[in-house]
């Protein structure tokens, strides 16, 4: 238990302060389960795990996934990180990252448990951009930006230091090391360099056919792959007599591992080169199924693993056809959550698709792959609010789920199946007397659900929208009225006769993300996007005309994206924690606990609870890539 307070920086020294609001232990989760999240740039794969280079909107980080059983991969998280790298370098238990934002230098890549060492910052001056590339050669690192080549001195990584700052060589040039040599490309020239007392010195130039795109370097043989797909080995023994060995057209890309040749070949086909590399004769050629292009991809043993699109897809080589064996979504957005006894369900929208996870809470579990996944097309397109997807609402009715715009039949809750879809993707979703009203964003639609699979539409609120700020977040119904968010308004409406829709009321109010009616009154946080943090009570017991009787200050301080009630307690999401408030005063809400989540450092702390659920003595919270699960303080 950890105690919350402020702190504040005065001329070198720290001051905490206890705040009364919270004068509270924070209560830490009892289980935490965690799945891939991000946008997924660049992999390597090293002694059986598989390190996933991973960026989106709020950072970075390198995931982690242990592929020592192919058919059971084990996510183990990570490390979050600054910038936005594509790939990185590893060299015995470090690894290099060009960031962006200076290069990023890990530790701990033997036993596939990563931690951030340092951030080697470069200057940020124009003469002097940040890393974008980099390369290992005779000890150095060499790093790449716009304008220069930088070199630092790893030979002792907890403690590089730099050489030089400006090098020679031309930042118009792409590198890569191998031993002492460097190897650039430029168009069709590609230079040979040998380091020498941390200087690069040239021994050798020739010139490729075409532009080159990449190069490979294995003993004495380079290999380069030209802009028009030729695949070329160079015999680079005698520098004064470079000269093509073999050649191959339609590869795409090519990569060395554990001694092969891995080329990525046109009409979706890989190929592996296994004896005499310079030859270039192909041993094996596998046809790939049809899915999104390769971003990356490495092999480790028979294990092919590569970023296709947003997952990770895991091959077994070893076998004829070629044997896909696993597919890890890395989800890139929030989403919602629902709870079914043991089961924990994520709707998350990834690229045009909605994600629904399925998760056994029961089982003891270090790693947090899923226990089920399904995917399938979002029927509409989704909305957002301040960066946050809002549109993967989940909630359950009997045996279905509605799930992102998807009815999702959970009769056996580790298998779901897609049924069909139903309507557009949601924010809220609440059921009343067999119909369910849905914020569906531009729109409120009631729809009959009391045959599920079989669902009929009675009705939609679609409100004028010249200004185009209609925005319909949330929604709370008794069947007689419905009262919705709708951008910076709370909008009354008459639901009696769903295919006539009326407007009872407007209240202009402030930027909200959730509602919650107790009684007679409607609670109202403010959102993360508005500058008033406070929380509204609206008296609506004649919902014709609603009365704003007093705004709570001092409960809420980042802002909110939700709240629910549960066994006569309030729960809503400030930022990084949620908060339990007691309505025992409805016009007086106290503050009763506070419940937190994950540590900084780790790549699911970025970002505030976009969903929580309640169900027994159990709190959920939804975080990014984590969700969150608390025993609610008596």
């Amino acid at each position: 238990m950890k105690k919350a307070c402020s702190m504040i920086l005065l001329a070198g020294s720290v001051l905490f302060i206890s705040l009364p609001l919270w004068a509270q232990d924070e209560i830490e989760p009892v289980q935490t389960i965690k799945y891939p999240h991000g946008m997924p740039s660049g992999i390597t794969v090293k002694d059986g795990f598989a390190y996933v280079v991973n960026g989106w909107s709020r950072g970075s980080a390198v995931l982690v996934f242990d592929i020592r059983k192919a058919e059971q991969p084990i996510y183990s998280e990570g490390v979050a990180i600054a910038g936005y790298p594509k790939d990185l370098l590893i060299q015995g238990d470090f690894a290099y990252l060009p960031s962006g934002f200076g290069v990023i230098v890990l530790k701990g890549m033997k036993n596939g448990k990563p931690q951030f060492l340092r951030n080697m910052l470069l200057d940020f001056s124009s003469q002097n951009t940040t890393a974008q590339r980099a390369a290992i050669a005779g000890g150095i690192l060499w790093i790449g930006g716009k304008h220069n080549w930088r070199a630092m001195d790893i030979s002792s990584p907890t403690e590089p230091v730099p050489v030089l700052d400006k090098t020679g060589l031309d930042p118009a040039e792409n590198l890569v090391g191998d031993g002492d040599m460097l190897y650039s490309w430029k168009g069709k020239e590609i230079k040979i360099y040998q380091v020498k007392n941390g200087l690069p010195l040239t021994v050798g130039k020739f010139e490729a056919k075409a532009p080159v795109g990449q190069l490979l370097v294995s003993d004495k043989t380079l290999f380069a792959n030209t802009n028009n797909k030729e695949f070329s080995s160079y015999d680079i023994s005698d520098l004064s007599t470079v000269q093509v060995k073999a050649s191959l057209k339609g590869v795409i890309s090519a990569r060395f591992s554990q001694g092969k040749l891995v080329l990525l070949l046109e009409k979706s086909r890989i190929a592996l080169i296994e004896d005499n590399l310079s030859e270039l004769k192909v041993a094996k050629e596998f046809e790939l199924p049809e899915c999104p292009p390769f971003r990356a991809f490495d092999l480790w043993g028979n294990t092919f693993c590569a970023i296709s699109g947003s997952d990770l897809m895991i091959f077994n080589l070893g076998e004829t056809p070629l044997r896909q064996v696993a597919s890890i979504p890395i989800l890139n957005n929030e989403g919602f959550i629902a709870v079914l006894g043991n089961i924990l369900y994520a709707s998350v929208i990834s690229g045009k698709n909605i994600h629904l996870l399925a998760f056994d809470s029961s089982r003891p579990r270090k790693d947090s792959c899923y226990d089920a996944v399904i995917s399938y097309p979002s029927p509409e397109k989704t909305f957002i609010y301040y960066n946050i997807t809002m549109s993967t609402q989940v909630k359950q009715i009997g045996q279905y789920l509605i799930a992102g715009g998807g009815l999702i039949d959970i009769k056996n809750p580790l298998k779901p199946e897609f049924v069909r879809t139903i309507g557009a993707p949601a924010s809220a979703i609440k059921v009343e007397a067999q119909k369910a009203f849905m914020a569906q964003g531009s729109k409120l639609t009631i729809e009959d659900v009391s045959k599920l699979p079989e669902s009929t539409t009675l009705g939609v609120y679609k409100p004028e929208d010249k200004d185009k700020k209609t925005l319909i977040i949330d929604v709370e119904t008794d069947g007689q009225f419905a009262y919705i968010i709708n951008g910076s308004k709370i909008e009354v409406l008459v639901v009696r006769n769903p295919g006539k829709i009326e407007i009872a009321a407007q209240m202009e109010l402030f930027r909200a993300c959730g509602l919650l009616r107790l009684g007679k009154y409607l609670y109202v946080p403010a959102a993360a996007a508005s500058p008033e943090k406070t929380l509204a009570v609206i008296d609506v017991s004649n919902p014709s005309k609603p009365v704003l009787v007093k705004k709570l200050d001092g409960i809420i301080s980042e802002g909110s994206n939700t709240i629910i009630s549960h066994n006569g307690k309030i729960f809503l999401t400030d930022g990084n924690i949620i908060k339990e408030l007691d309505p025992a005063k409805p016009l007086d809400l106290k503050l009763k606990a506070i419940y937190s989540g994950a540590a900084l450092g780790s790549p699911e702390a970025i970002g505030g609870y976009t969903s929580i659920f309640a169900e027994g003595d159990k709190l959920y919270g939804k975080r990014y890539s984590r969700i969150d699960t608390w025993k609610i303080k008596e």
